[in-house]
């Protein structure tokens, strides 16, 4: 090795990067966490609108939300819509 040169070992090589592996972490966190929201609203719609309406959702909402593109967590969706609606 030259001076002045850094090397990484495979071995050494991740925790060369600790802020790639956290990042890596938090955006496996958040695509589980986004999969576990969007199983629990789709569980939601097999409740009669009765159900829905006493939690104050209704079952078009709920579909709204499970429509949107996979990445986007459905529940912050529907957070974020309800509260544009003042409800």
């Amino acid at each position: 090795m030259q001076s002045g040169t850094y090397e990484c070992s495979s071995q050494v090589e991740m925790s060369c990067r600790p802020g790639l592996i956290m990042r890596i972490r938090q955006r496996l966190a958040r695509w589980q966490r986004e999969r576990r929201n969007r199983v629990a609203l789709a569980q939601l719609l097999e409740h009669d609108d009765r159900l829905l309406k006493d939690i104050g959702v209704t079952r078009a909402e709920l579909v709204v939300a499970l429509d949107k593109p996979s990445p986007r967590d459905a529940a912050i969706y529907l957070t974020h819509n309800r509260r544009c609606k003042g409800l």
